[in-house]
């Protein structure tokens, strides 16, 4: 899936902009205030089927996001009214057709009156909308571990027993809670806000991932062990001449050559995730549960690392372990060293090659390399 253009009117009461973007890569720049950040969450809640949270957060005009899959406009009669009554008028055109037509009948007329009244419209937008888009989105306000009682639980504990002091932990399962739940509040389906970024996050992306693959390649084994079996009888059976056993060998070992390329196919994401790692972790293993990740002697736990690995490390987890989503990052250089930043974005577009990627940066380590790609917003204040 990917977003074509996106148009504004009066954001934040002074940006107007229509903006094409690159099916790969786009880096929103400008100075602070410029309304990077504002743009970039408006297309995501337009994309995600957000839209209730975008007329409540986001001054504006007109709003209108067009994708592979349809085109939202969405319309307030004031953008400057803190009126609790207004009016909005929301069209969509479907470019494919859905099974359930009757999600499009809100788009028929203006929707008019209280907050309250018009809920119910966009709560079947959002379905209609969430269900044929895939996107992850990360805001600034990510939770890394790493220290102030945002560590690993049994690390804490551990300290706590050498220390004899307990500190206020309860403070560490606040934030995890309020995190949490702002994270499924805005997450829509296949549409993933995340704002936590821990090992147990990222140990159970790698774990499902590593499942899967394992359940992918078992299944081709066990087909592959069928053919060779229904080959062999049928072999003995015929008792026909040797050629004729020459023949099914050459059958036997094409499809063994098949499954071995599916084998590959399947584990191709986790072989390019090690060799991505290599270069950021040179000679040493990234340990997540039983899994070791990268190329190297010297074996490390994930909880262990410090908050700018840990953020690298999902980063790179979410690049290749999910396939053709809108990505979304506000500012990926937090916690990162400027060399890491300088690779960062040619380590992501590696991965996640079918990825459409949106990064709103400061740093010239992650701009400058790609000018081409570069959406400046200063041009479009007024």
């Amino acid at each position: 899936m990917k977003i074509r253009r996106m148009l504004v009117e009066q954001l934040n009461q002074r940006i107007t902009a229509e903006i094409f973007f690159n099916d790969s890569l786009n880096i929103i720049t400008g100075s602070n205030g410029s309304g990077k950040t504002t743009f970039l969450k408006a297309c995501w809640y337009l994309y995600s089927g957000n839209i209730g949270n975008a007329l409540r957060e986001i001054t504006f005009r007109r709003m209108e996001i067009e994708t592979d899959q349809l085109t939202l406009t969405v319309t307030c009669s004031d953008p400057a009214s803190n009126d609790p009554e207004f009016s909005i008028s929301l069209k969509i055109h479907v470019k494919l057709k859905f099974e359930n037509e009757d999600l499009l009948k809100a788009a028929k007329e203006p929707l008019i009156g209280t907050w309250d009244q018009i809920k119910e419209y966009l709560w079947r937008y959002r379905f209609l909308i969430a269900l044929n888009h895939e996107s992850l989105f990360f805001p600034t306000f990510r939770r890394v571990e790493g220290g102030f009682l945002l560590d690993n639980k049994n690390e804490r504990t551990v300290r706590t027993k050498r220390t004899g002091l307990a500190g206020d932990v309860d403070n560490d399962d606040e934030l995890t809670r309020a995190l949490r739940a702002t994270s499924n509040a805005l997450t829509e389906f296949d549409n993933k806000f995340v704002c936590s970024m821990s090992t147990t996050d990222v140990e159970r992306l790698v774990s499902e991932t590593k499942a899967k693959m394992d359940s992918m390649q078992k299944e081709e084994y066990e087909v592959l062990a069928e053919a060779i079996s229904k080959d062999i009888r049928q072999w003995k059976i015929s008792g026909e001449a040797d050629d004729t056993g020459a023949e099914y060998l050459r059958g036997i070992l094409k499809n063994v050559t098949n499954v071995e390329m599916t084998r590959d196919r399947i584990v191709e994401p986790m072989r390019k995730l090690n060799s991505e790692l290599s270069q950021y972790f040179p000679n040493r293993l990234i340990k997540i549960n039983e899994l070791k990740l990268g190329d190297g002697k010297e074996s490390i736990e994930a909880a262990s690392l410090s908050a700018g690995e840990k953020q690298l490390l999902s980063f790179l987890c979410y690049a290749a372990f999910y396939d053709n989503y809108v990505f979304m990052v506000d500012e990926p250089e937090l916690s990162l060293h400027l060399d890491w930043q300088r690779k960062l974005i040619s380590s992501l577009t590696s991965l996640g090659e079918s990825h459409q990627y949106f990064f709103v940066t400061h740093s010239p380590a992650i701009y400058t390399k790609f000018a081409d790609y570069e959406i400046s917003f200063d041009k479009y204040l007024t």
